[in-house]
């Protein structure tokens, strides 16, 4: 799966905010660091599939919504 980090950085932003949590608050949900959403939001990363799972698992959405599919 290919991820554009762009497309990606702005609809995990979107998400994130519609859904009420700030970034540590997401960071804390998906048992993830809050350094890594914040270079997620930045697009200086993209995601590992386990990650995405854990993401849309804690925003409560789709891997494909997520990620703009």
């Amino acid at each position: 799966m290919s991820i554009e980090k762009n497309v990606f950085s702005g609809r995990l932003k979107h998400f994130r905010k519609e859904a009420g949590f700030y970034q540590s608050e997401l960071a804390e949900k998906a048992q993830m660091t809050t350094a890594a959403i914040c270079n997620y939001e930045k697009g200086i990363r993209v995601p590992q599939f386990e990650s995405l799972i854990k993401l849309s698992k804690a925003l409560d959405i789709s891997i494909d919504t997520l990620v703009g599919r």
